[in-house]
């Protein structure tokens, strides 16, 4: 990954052995990131997804060490009420519009900046909310947890939860992607599970693919919410809505490749 200078490396390792918690985990990213590691080489180091390390990096890369704090329990509003209501109604206007508007955060970042002469992190850009979970197209039954944050404890609590929730007499193979969370050192998988990594750059052979794409387009995008806390409904209305209906998350999730065939000799 490309880094920015902002520091040396010894400067960077110095800070990393002062700092604390999460903000050791991501001056870890970067170190590692201007030692020439890749996002997903990072993200198996430090137990968290590559997406997560990327977006830390290029903020670093934006702001220096001011990129790399964590303001979700602070006020992070930049934007005074006035621009907040104009850029609502911007978003609004544009949404149902393919040739118009933001569909990246970045996007959004570079037109707050443009319009407002606000300059925001990528993380600035977001209020991160997980929702993690995993359905079977035969049976259509789900398991799922919302998370403020996705790490290789975080992975644990879930897998150990689904473990709870398999009949005693079923085995589950869970397919998912190689992410760093997934395989991750400390990871830890329950007896009645076995993982199968899917091929890199594959998600199209993982039918719970398919349950994300109808969540986000019929429930969660192109969307505003105003706090934490709408955003947690929103999470947990479309899962009630979607994944407590079995016919539904069958046909969703429904991959003629998994579904048994008869053998003729």
């Amino acid at each position: 990954m490309q880094t920015v200078s902002h520091h040396s490396l010894d400067e960077l390792k110095r800070l990393r052995h002062r700092a604390l918690g999460g903000m050791r985990d991501r001056l870890q990213m970067v170190i590692l990131a201007m030692q020439g590691q890749t996002a997903p080489q990072i993200a198996q180091a430090v137990g968290s997804s590559r997406r997560t390390v990327q977006d830390w990096v290029y903020s670093y890369n934006a702001s220096g060490l001011e990129g790399l704090k964590d303001r979700r329990g602070g006020n992070r509003r930049h934007l005074t009420r006035d621009q907040e209501r104009r850029l609502c109604e911007y978003l609004d206007r544009t949404a149902a519009d393919p040739h118009q508007g933001v569909r990246r955060g970045e996007d959004l970042r570079q037109w707050i900046q443009q319009q407002f002469g606000v300059m925001y992190s990528l993380p600035g850009i977001y209020d991160w909310l997980y929702v993690i979970g995993a359905a079977c197209p035969a049976t259509g039954q789900t398991v799922g947890m919302i998370s403020l944050h996705i790490d290789t404890t975080i992975t644990n609590v879930f897998l150990e939860e689904m473990s709870r929730q398999i009949p005693p007499d079923v085995h589950v193979v869970l397919i998912w992607d190689q992410a760093g969370v997934h395989t991750a050192t400390h990871l830890k998988v329950p007896s009645n599970i076995t993982l199968l990594p899917l091929p890199p750059y594959s998600p199209e052979l993982n039918p719970t693919e398919n349950l994300w794409h109808y969540l986000r387009s019929h429930h969660w995008s192109n969307r505003e919410y105003p706090d934490w806390d709408a955003l947690d409904d929103a999470a947990c209305d479309a899962w009630k809505k979607t994944c407590l209906d079995r016919e539904l998350v069958k046909s969703i999730c429904r991959a003629s490749y998994i579904e048994p065939r008869e053998v003729r000799a």
